[in-house]
């Protein structure tokens, strides 16, 4: 196979798969935003953006909401950064916690609530990283131009 025709499949598959993604803060306002960078989104896949929207609606009926803090991260800011791959490339990951107007205090109970609540829309808790969970269907990871995402 070609050069060119290797390329050009390898981006077809990608223009597909970036259809999958969706902007959380355009998705989901209500959702706090504290992500690293002037210029950072938060790209998620549709579904688990989903499910991570009525996450936020079950903690707003207990009167918290969700801070997210990471979500996807190209696979060539992953491999520049950390020496390990992680499902953030994936877009079916996020970093999170409890957001307490009331009571800012990250504590052992919010915490429990906040796995409770993930846990219920599918996602799965990863003990080595605090507050990352990850979503239950899994992704192959995709390099995605964040900057002309739409």
């Amino acid at each position: 196979m070609s050069l060119k025709l290797m390329l050009f499949v390898s981006l077809s598959i990608c223009r597909a798969d970036v259809a999958d993604f969706v902007d959380l803060q355009k998705y989901d306002f209500s959702i706090k935003m504290e992500l690293a960078g002037d210029k950072a989104r938060c790209l998620l896949r549709k579904g688990v953006a989903q499910a991570l929207s009525r996450v936020q609606s079950t903690l707003q009926l207990q009167g918290v909401g969700l801070r997210v803090l990471v979500c996807y991260r190209p696979p060539s800011v992953q491999a520049k950064a950390f020496d390990q791959e992680a499902s953030h490339t994936t877009g079916a990951a996020v970093d999170v916690t409890l957001l307490d107007v009331k009571d800012l205090r990250s504590t052992k109970k919010k915490r429990i609530r906040l796995e409770k609540a993930m846990k219920a829309e599918g996602f799965i808790p990863i003990r080595r990283v605090p507050f990352h969970f990850e979503y239950k269907d899994k992704y192959p990871s995709e390099e995605i131009d964040v900057e002309k995402f739409p």
